[in-house]
């Protein structure tokens, strides 16, 4: 599995990403996304709307990033929510378990929020550090 953490901010430092500290001191309300691989990440991002994204890697620091900045994040309500969850578990052949729909929940709780932001992104530590 793959820790894929969600950053959003007012401003995007890439020195931050260089220690789990700076990282954690830039960026305490970041949200970590847990899927199995970058396809599954590519099947979530499609079925919230957003094709075509290419990552960006970092190599001086080993980390990898999608800037979501240009989209929106859909608003979900509970049962457009419970919709796109069920098309989540069946493109991805996921099972549906309390861990699993709490690994997405941030899509209807935290849009808004993010989608305030100047930077949304997604980002892996090759090493996984973070």
């Amino acid at each position: 599995m793959t820790n894929f953490h969600i950053i959003s901010s007012s401003s995007f430092d890439l020195n931050s990403f260089e220690s789990v500290e700076n990282f954690v001191n830039s960026y305490p309300n970041f949200q970590t996304l847990v899927l199995k691989n970058e396809d599954e990440l590519e099947i979530l991002l499609k079925l919230i709307g957003i094709e075509k994204i290419k990552s960006k890697k970092l190599n001086e620091i080993y980390c990898k990033y999608w800037d979501l900045s240009d989209f929106n994040l859909p608003k979900y309500n509970e049962q457009e929510f419970d919709l796109f969850y069920q098309n989540w578990l069946k493109k991805t052949g996921r099972e549906n378990s309390r861990d699993e729909y709490s690994n997405l929940i941030f899509l209807q709780n935290l849009n808004t929020k993010l989608n305030r932001s100047n930077y949304i992104l997604l980002i892996i530590k090759e090493n996984n550090e973070i």
